[in-house]
């Protein structure tokens, strides 16, 4: 369906999470990480169940490796921990922005890593059971650079940053060559080019980072994975949740064209048009949207459309189908209604 407002194209987007899917394969996330065939079969189930759902007004998802965003850490020292019904996570592991350095100077192989060799292995059985489908090693990919050195060094490398920034900085700059050492692996080991010719950055917790840092600490980070991920004329998109509107400014010295705000609750579309002219999104949060009735969602929906963005987003994941609410996802769909192109 095509929908505008005053002329002006409008994108409204469901985004489906991917816990949902072992939730419709009847099986436990654990099973979905370790387990092709499991993993296969409910990709194939939660596609069914939505479609019936929709009606396939929802495009079709996956199969995909299942997400886990830590292999990369993993192979620096870190250990990632795998819960039966959980989402994986990882503890940070570098004592000291000494220790984190050195780990950073002697990472080992990530072609080695078990958990790599293990999605690789997955990797080539669900495309045995998927003929003619393409499974990349993308799911497995990591978080921005900024993102990462937090998450190995704990949010004491915000303290880092005020008493050693120039060892903080040295980190920073090791750790983004290696995320970008990285990314190029994953497509080499997916079939696939060196180079995509546009990447996408993904680095909530650069939010952390105070806005008077961002020149020189924040954006030659961000600057440098574009330039060696993305090809010059294509779009540079950042997701980065939790900013503020005081760090707004900065995104034009990395060249973002695309900003995804995304759960950014200290910004408004008025405070992002006073601090940047970069195009953005905006979303209606996947904790809100089920507690909203049909009357809350059109006037939040018409609002937005009236404030002239034109991509307008909501999601949903486990919590939404399990507890009987992918009725307010109709609901988001049907606000469009009024706005459809004949």
């Amino acid at each position: 369906m095509e929908y505008a407002y005053h002329g002006h194209p409008l994108h409204p987007v469901v985004e489906i999470y991917p816990d949902v899917v072992p939730f419709y394969g009847g099986i436990s996330m654990k099973e979905f990480t370790f387990s092709a065939e499991k993993c296969t079969r409910s990709w194939r189930m939660a596609n069914e169940a939505i479609a019936d759902e929709f009606g396939g007004r929802l495009p079709s998802i996956g199969p995909a490796l299942p997400p886990v965003g830590y292999v990369h850490l993993d192979n620096i020292g870190g250990e990632i921990m795998f819960p039966e019904n959980g989402e994986s996570n990882i503890r940070a592991f570098a004592d000291s922005i000494e220790d984190a350095i050195e780990l950073m100077k002697n990472e080992p192989d990530v072609t080695q890593n078990k958990h790599f060799l293990h999605f690789m292995e997955m990797k080539k059985e669900m495309e045995e059971l998927c003929p003619g489908h393409r499974i990349t090693l993308h799911p497995i990919g990591c978080e921005g650079p900024l993102s990462e050195c937090v998450l190995m060094r704990s949010p004491d490398f915000l303290c880092d940053l005020v008493e050693d920034p120039d060892l903080s900085l040295e980190f920073i700059n090791l750790m983004t060559d290696s995320v970008i050492s990285y990314t190029k692996q994953l497509n080499i080991s997916s079939g696939l080019p060196e180079t995509l010719g546009s990447w996408d950055v993904y680095d909530d917790l650069a939010a952390l980072f105070s806005p008077s840092m961002w020149s020189t600490h924040v954006i030659p980070a961000w600057r440098k994975m574009y330039e060696e991920l993305n090809t010059p004329s294509e779009r540079r998109f950042l997701h980065c949740e939790n900013t503020y509107p005081a760090q707004l400014p900065y995104l034009k010295e990395a060249g973002i064209t695309f900003y995804q705000p995304s759960v950014s609750q200290q910004l408004t579309i008025e405070n992002i048009r006073e601090n940047t002219d970069i195009e953005f999104d905006w979303l209606l949060y996947a904790f809100d949207v089920v507690n909203m009735s049909d009357e809350q969602i059109q006037e939040w929906v018409d609002e937005v459309v009236a404030k002239d963005v034109s991509i307008i987003r909501t999601q949903f994941g486990r919590y939404a189908a399990e507890q009987g609410k992918l009725d307010r996802i109709h609901a988001f769909l049907k606000a469009f209604d009024k706005y459809k192109v004949d």
